[in-house]
């Protein structure tokens, strides 16, 4: 609470036998216990400036006071003019500033102390899906048309009924989902073919919005200011609010201006993009565009399918809040909402998906080109393929190695062995033909 000048000076008045005067307070010459009390009144004093009498009694601090401290009778002014109600000098000054020292730092210099950071309190995030969703800004990527839409579905029906997900607690609130690529028509379909039932209330859609040098937060402050209880706002895509050219500087800036609007609201902000056609040996390297939107989120799910026609799908997470892990998810053939089957790896995957994942990785280790016989790379690649079947397989996944993950195979022999070559090609031009379709 700020409070006026002429508010200070009564106050100083009000304590006018407590006048003060800590550099003459000879503290390091008195007893222990005396200096103890004399440096808790010194505290209570730069409390007594900042506060009502009322607030003040009722502190910690004034309870110490009352408690144990004689009336501060031997605290003069050290110029000896009792009668004159001078303000001190470190009262002078922005209003603000006095209360955040009086807190015990100083604000004029952003600057705080380790003991300071070390007894603050921090209220806990609480997560709107534990162990899967948290507050903050978080990217949710997948190739077009591999069930993005359908997750979506199913996260702002659990959130906004508060009814757990995948087995996981669901802490209910209001959602509102940007569906920016969908008609209304479409989202009823959609919503009634996965719960047929009656659909919550605190769940709002919009299938249109503004780009977000134009408008959007605005629009979005408005519908928070109206459902104080929001917690999660989805917008899909990422691509419909972007109002410049992808690139480092403007994704971060864009994403960092998001993030600030929902670290300021306590929510989730969910941001649905794609991923680029190129595949990579880190998933979260896929994100279409460049690392600004990476940087600037919380954190990033990545979904995908090591089978364009198949009915299960894994989720990657990582992020500042939320924990790194991998789930993998199935399609119910009835209501087609996506299930939890399990959590990490699945023994059952795709040997030849793999095999390609494996090769990228050791290719980004050595420097973007390995060269070696099929029993070197069986050692590197380790137990997921027999020997004998690898090289079958790379040259049936050669087109795939070389557009999903950018790496050219050449199988070549000499007077000694038959080898393998694997090297790092760019696909920048592909890159850039696919996503302009995609905008």
């Amino acid at each position: 609470m700020k409070r006026s000048r002429e508010e200070l000076e009564e106050s100083i008045r009000f304590y006018d036998d407590l006048r003060y005067t800590a550099i003459e307070a000879d503290i390091e010459k008195a007893h222990e216990e005396q200096a103890e009390k004399e440096a808790r009144q010194i505290r209570a004093i730069f409390d007594m400036i900042t506060k009502s009498k009322e607030d003040f009694e009722a502190s910690e601090e004034g309870v110490l006071w009352y408690e144990d401290i004689e009336p501060v009778s031997s605290l003069s002014p050290a110029n000896g003019n009792e009668g004159e109600d001078e303000i001190p000098d470190f009262c002078i000054g922005d209003e603000e500033t006095m209360e955040e020292q009086a807190a015990g730092h100083c604000s004029d210099d952003g600057y705080i102390s380790a003991r300071e950071l070390q007894k603050m309190a921090f209220t806990p995030k609480e997560p709107l899906i534990e162990g899967f969703l948290y507050p903050g800004t978080y990217i949710f990527a997948g190739a077009p048309k591999v069930g993005k839409s359908f997750a979506m579905a199913g996260i702002t029906c659990h959130v906004s009924s508060g009814e757990p997900m995948w087995g996981y607690k669901v802490n209910k609130g209001t959602v509102l989902y940007l569906a920016l690529e969908d008609t209304e028509e479409r989202l009823q379909s959609r919503y009634s073919s996965i719960f047929g039932k009656e659909l919550p209330e605190d769940l709002y859609f919009k299938v249109s919005a503004k780009p977000v040098d134009r408008g959007l937060l605005d629009d979005l402050e408005r519908f928070v200011s109206k459902h104080p209880d929001t917690k999660l706002i989805v917008i899909d895509t990422l691509q419909k609010i972007r109002s410049a050219k992808s690139s480092y500087e403007n994704d971060y800036d864009m994403v960092g201006t998001l993030k600030a609007f929902a670290d300021r609201n306590n929510l989730c902000l969910l941001l649905v993009h794609h991923t680029r056609k190129q595949d990579s040996s880190d998933k979260f390297n896929t994100i279409s565009g460049s690392q600004g939107l990476n940087g600037a989120a919380d954190g990033a799910y990545i979904m995908y399918k090591t089978d364009r026609q198949a009915q299960k799908a894994s989720i990657l997470m990582t992020g500042r809040d939320i924990p790194d892990k991998k789930l993998r998810i199935y399609r119910d053939g009835d209501t087609l909402e996506w299930q939890l089957e399990g959590e990490g790896d699945d023994s059952d995957e795709d040997p030849k998906e793999l095999i390609r994942t494996k090769i990228a990785e050791i290719v980004t280790a050595n420097n973007g080109h390995w060269i070696g016989t099929a029993t070197e790379l069986a050692l590197e690649i380790g137990s997921i393929a027999k020997r004998s079947t690898i090289t079958k397989i790379i040259n049936e996944e050669t087109a795939r190695l070389q557009l999903d993950y950018g790496i050219k195979y050449n199988y070549g022999r000499n007077y000694k062995d038959r080898h393998l070559e694997f090297t790092a090609v760019d696909n920048s031009e592909t890159d850039k033909e696919y996503e302009a379709e995609l905008e």
